[in-house]
């Protein structure tokens, strides 16, 4: 900010596209002031949270192109000048997970799967896929309480059909234990569409994970849940009498569970089968939450073997939505780039780098 740095005259400004944030609408306020009394100031280049994860990972690599102009041309495309080390045409597909990041359809981005073609001088992105989103409850509250997006989750599957209302009332009360009057008072707030915002964010998502599993409730710094989530995980990951003993459970359970589920269907062809990607390009993690509760409610893993166990169900379903994307879409062998905070967690990246290799 100039007002706040005497000697410093930026000649161009670019702001996170977030409506509320302060460093933001402070940019906003100066261009405004700037071109009452020059005509020819540069416009302000707001630019979306996800994209700006994947060109800095590209500016890196590139060894920090020298931006020399910036203009907009609607949501998706950015004229942006700048020298790299070649000319040819890029095409990237870029995974930006994290915890919040304003998308250009006014939801919480923090799990997209984004398209970035690189030509000349111009910049053209597509958002191609993200997680299955849900509603946020109460704002930042529903960051910091990872009950709430426990609880939108299992809304999300009652309102699918994926559990009946029984099901639903037992997760949602083993929740909150003797705060019971919180379960209705949610449930009031997720019907009325007040104060909630749909987020497809991968770091409510983990937050999701670890209080359905019992591991963590709360966020008191960020990312508290999910790095207590990922601590369970590694006891069993780094331990590998544990982890041999662990593969070798899953591997009796999905043989036993693959029996049931085909002599299931041959009873009943009928039912729906709920899959990981979804038809609306969606990732369904509704669906995976599910699934570990059923799997803990038989007592068979332990709360470190969940962990782990959806960690990896997480890389596989991931790694397979870049293969459909990436065919879908005709990208012939994309440059990767994953960004974002989630990938500081060492399961998924390292999960997921040695799937996509």
């Amino acid at each position: 900010n100039k007002t706040r740095h005497p000697g410093i005259k930026p000649q161009k400004s670019i702001c996170d596209l977030h409506p509320a944030y302060l460093s933001s609408n402070d940019l906003r306020k100066e261009a405004e002031e700037a071109a009452k009394t020059d005509s020819k100031q540069k416009k302000l280049l707001e630019v979306q949270h996800h994209l700006a994860h994947i060109m800095s990972v590209i500016a890196e690599e590139k060894e920090s192109p020298k931006i020399t102009d910036v203009d907009r041309d609607g949501d998706e495309t950015i004229h942006l000048k700048f020298h790299i080390r070649d000319d040819e045409r890029k095409v990237i597909l870029g995974l930006a997970f994290d915890g919040t990041g304003y998308g250009t359809d006014g939801r919480v981005w923090g799990s997209e799967f984004l398209r970035v073609m690189i030509e000349g001088d111009t910049i053209v992105y597509k958002n191609l896929f993200h997680l299955h989103p849900v509603l946020q409850l109460g704002g930042d509250e529903g960051a910091r309480d990872a009950r709430r997006m426990a609880f939108s989750y299992l809304c999300d599957a009652l309102d699918r059909e994926m559990i009946t209302r029984e099901e639903w009332e037992e997760y949602a009360g083993s929740l909150y234990g003797d705060e019971a009057d919180q379960v209705e008072t949610l449930l009031k707030i997720y019907r009325s569409g007040v104060n909630q915002i749909r987020s497809s964010s991968m770091g409510r998502f983990f937050d999701a994970a670890a209080a359905l599993l019992g591991i963590a409730y709360m966020n008191s710094y960020e990312g508290e849940c999910p790095i207590a989530l990922e601590t369970y995980a590694h006891r069993i990951e780094d331990d590998a009498e544990k982890r041999r003993s662990y593969e070798m459970k899953m591997f009796t359970y999905g043989m036993e569970k693959q029996r049931v589920r085909e002599d299931y269907l041959s009873e009943h062809p009928e039912e729906k089968q709920y899959k990981n990607i979804l038809e609306e390009n969606e990732l369904d993690g509704t669906e995976l939450l599910i699934r570990l509760l059923k799997m803990q409610k038989e007592e068979m893993f332990s709360r470190e073997e969940l962990a782990l166990y959806f960690h990896r169900e997480l890389v596989d379903m991931v790694g397979k939505a870049v293969r459909v994307q990436t065919f879908l879409a005709d990208m012939v062998h994309p440059t990767i780039v994953l960004s974002g905070g989630s990938f500081l967690n060492r399961l998924l990246l390292g999960g997921l780098v040695e799937d996509l290799e």
